[in-house]
């Protein structure tokens, strides 16, 4: 746990600007690759399955690219303002993550398939990083659950659970269990950094659900969209034409936070194995 990277949710723009972002840090030097641990949340889980593999994340697009009427015409609207008006609150204790769960199962949204196969069409053959964390909440009980890569599951399969959003998509089924978004276990999840000697927490969604828990570590370094990424990221989460301009606006960012990272006693793995 010296080094961590944490990567937060942010939708189908937020997955676009962590891909230029890791692709702009890896211009400059500075692959997040590198860390002992990365936690990967919604957004964060996608760039971080990505993040061990060979996969140029500039050729990376989502699944099935469509207009926004198209990607969002089976949404349960309904679910989505009770999503919204919960999440206003804040509070994401057990009772919030059950009330969370029920309104997923009951969502008026197409089965899991879909998600699920657009996550192995995603992901393909990506295995998983040897320090990847993956949470997600389960939809019957509340409780959260953090999948690691000793667990033995698909990667893709635990992508899809930790990316599904109340009226969007229907939970995701993994050993018996339906799962959604590991956002609603505690937003980015930066606490599972806690202890880290170096974290880089990167917060696509800062400027809307900002990491409210402090972080214990000698040496944090936080990157989120600037005012002209957040232009380029839009307002909507399922907004895919937006894909080009955020990517770019992340990879910007991610040429300017080399410097940043590096200071705070950033070295490649194989560096830290020759010391």
């Amino acid at each position: 746990m010296s080094r961590v990277v944490v990567l937060g949710p942010g939708g189908v723009p937020g997955t676009a600007w962590l891909f230029g972002l890791i692709t702009g840090l890896r211009r400059a030097g500075i692959d997040l690759a590198d860390a002992d641990t990365i936690v990967g949340t919604s957004a964060g889980a996608i760039a971080g399955a990505l993040l061990g593999g060979a996969k140029d994340l500039g050729a990376v697009r989502m699944p099935r690219p469509r207009s926004y009427a198209e990607a969002t015409k089976d949404f349960d609207w309904s679910v989505l303002e009770q999503v919204a008006a919960i999440m206003e609150v804040g509070v994401l204790d057990l009772p919030v993550r059950s009330r969370l769960g029920r309104l997923a199962l009951d969502a008026a949204v197409p089965s899991e398939t879909d998600h699920v196969g657009d996550m192995y069409q995603l992901l393909g053959d990506s295995a998983w990083h040897p320090g990847l964390v993956l949470p997600v909440v389960d939809a019957e009980s509340g409780e959260p659950v953090v999948w690691r890569a000793g667990d033995g599951m698909p990667l893709p399969l635990v992508v899809a659970a930790g990316t599904t959003m109340p009226g969007m998509t229907a939970p995701v089924t993994i050993d018996g269990h339906r799962y959604i978004d590991g956002a609603f276990r505690n937003r980015a999840n930066a606490d599972l950094a806690d202890g880290a000697t170096t974290v880089v927490l990167v917060e696509p969604m800062a400027h809307t659900v900002p990491t409210i828990d402090p972080i214990e570590a000698a040496h944090l370094v936080r990157i989120a969209p600037d005012a002209a990424a957040r232009q380029a990221l839009g307002t909507t989460l399922s907004d895919h034409s937006v894909w080009p301009e955020a990517f770019l606006a992340g990879m910007r960012q991610g040429v300017a936070a080399a410097p940043e990272v590096r200071a705070a006693d950033w070295t490649r793995r194989s560096d830290r194995s020759s010391r």
